[in-house]
């Protein structure tokens, strides 16, 4: 393993040779689409009496994709709780992103054209 940074070198110095370690890998989610993501949310929720707001849409959005952990409650009852889409690496969360695009086009409002709201969306976050 070669360090990046110092901060790097630190870090792989607290192991000693030949120690045995565990490394994740993950390609980052683009901040691309993740702004774009909320900006096509955002005109989605602000274009429907349903959504008050993004938050509100994202939130509906999560659970309908499942995006969401479940929670047995004490007495009975299941809580569904949204967990956060900064968990995703680039490949979640561009599949999310085109399952959020069929559903917002399918059921939130149906017959939308999302290739024209896409793009939209990305002149209005200045990347066209």
């Amino acid at each position: 393993m070669v360090p990046c940074s110092a901060y790097d070198a630190e870090q792989i110095a607290r192991f000693g040779m030949g120690s045995t370690v565990e490394a994740i890998l993950h390609e980052p989610q683009s901040e691309k689409q993740a702004r774009l993501l909320w900006r096509i949310v955002g005109i989605v929720a602000d274009n429907t009496d349903d959504y008050p707001n993004a938050d509100a849409l994202m939130l509906a959005l999560k659970i309908r994709l499942a995006h969401a952990d479940s929670v047995s409650l004490l007495g009975g009852g299941l809580h569904l709780n949204p967990r956060s889409l900064k968990e995703l690496d680039r490949e979640g969360l561009s599949r999310f992103f085109d399952r959020a695009m069929e559903v917002i086009s399918s059921e939130v409002i149906p017959g939308l054209d999302i290739k024209k709201l896409v793009k939209d969306g990305l002149i209005s976050i200045g990347e066209r």
